[in-house]
């Protein structure tokens, strides 16, 4: 027995324990200073002491390894691969003046399924009442943020299609008591789309399609009405 604690002490004295009151494992560190004092203290002293101070040692210290592996749980995983590793976002910002004081505009074009007269005819509300959350069927398009005189919506992910973080934002802005700007920005990732050639003509299209949507926003924020329904594709 007194050959394993002279072991013990041994370990100790290479690893460099000391007995700082400073020691971040206090628990462990008393049982440090305890046993090596047993070895330390001058004079004869019983084997049956210096086996009781290793069996302290060994309890307190296996005791103080089960804690710091308890307090100290395993990191977590990191984050799955991005879908899109280099995304290209891109916006279209587009712009129109409406000669109509702005509570007047937002009434007449502003409601989550308006679009379907002066845009894509046919819009029905699948769920919501629209507040945030509200489905329309156009494009199935999920309304996400809203103010006073705008809203935000998006679309959904569907199954084996790339996401391209599809966003669009109707706003109205008050120029002054009489008279109103409506804006209209579309957000998105267009780097899936073969080179900056397709890229380009993609925004334009797009560009050319919602400037004539605004168009017609004017033309019934302004009290008049629009030909045809097909007149407001």
């Amino acid at each position: 027995m007194e050959v394993l604690a002279k072991r013990a002490f041994e370990t100790l004295s290479v690893r460099r324990w000391t007995c700082s009151p400073y020691e971040a494992d206090k628990m462990t560190a008393h049982a440090v200073c305890s046993f090596r004092r047993s070895f330390e203290t001058k004079g004869p002293m019983p084997t049956i002491f210096r086996f009781a101070s290793l069996i302290l040692f060994s309890t307190t210290a296996s005791l103080s390894l089960a804690q710091q592996t308890t307090t100290n749980p395993q990191p977590r995983p990191g984050p799955a691969p991005l879908q899109v590793p280099s995304p290209h976002y891109v916006s279209i910002p587009m712009s129109i003046e409406v000669n109509a004081p702005v509570d007047k505009v937002w009434a007449r074009i502003g409601k989550y399924c308006d679009i379907g007269e002066w845009g894509i005819p046919g819009c029905t509300i699948l769920s919501g009442d629209g507040d945030f959350g509200t489905v329309r069927s156009i494009g199935n398009e999920i309304l996400v943020g809203k103010t006073k005189y705008s809203y935000t919506y998006t679309q959904p992910v569907r199954v084996g299609v790339t996401y391209n973080m599809y966003h669009g934002t109707l706003e109205a802005v008050p120029l002054s008591a009489d008279k109103t700007k409506i804006n209209y920005t579309l957000f998105f990732d267009n780097s899936m789309l073969a080179d900056d050639a397709a890229r380009e003509k993609d925004i334009e299209n797009r560009r050319t399609r919602f400037t004539k949507m605004l168009e017609n926003m004017k033309v019934l924020a302004e009290g008049g009405t629009l030909p045809n329904a097909n007149e407001a594709k």
